[in-house]
């Protein structure tokens, strides 16, 4: 679920830039130059470590986003201040998840060794 809300948020902002009369980027390779987190890797982390890992990623993407949004604003950009806005509260409600999961679980007593 996650992953297609991501998707279809990249779909609608890689359709602004378009229609803004820029070039989104579509090479993968070139995502790591831009992008505000780093690569875990493909090591295999504990479920804690990669869920505290997501909850920095996504308090990281948070704050990015209410900057863009402010951007957007000052620039009299509308539309992309909405289709923010939307990505924005998707962010937040899963942070607002994996928070709780972190603190309400003990997520490493389930796993059997």
């Amino acid at each position: 679920k996650y992953a297609k809300t991501i998707g279809e948020a990249a779909d609608k902002l890689a359709e602004r830039i378009n229609l803004l009369g820029g070039l989104p980027i579509s090479d993968p390779s070139k995502f790591s130059g831009v992008s505000y987190t780093n690569f875990e890797g493909e090591d295999k982390l504990d479920l804690r470590v990669m869920l505290e890992n997501d909850l920095q990623a996504e308090q990281t993407a948070i704050q990015t986003l209410r900057e863009r949004i402010r951007l957007a604003q000052d620039n009299s950009d509308y539309g992309t201040d909405e289709i923010l806005k939307d990505i924005l509260e998707n962010h937040e409600v899963v942070a607002h998840e994996i928070d709780h999961y972190l603190k309400d679980t003990s997520l490493e007593a389930t796993l059997k060794r």
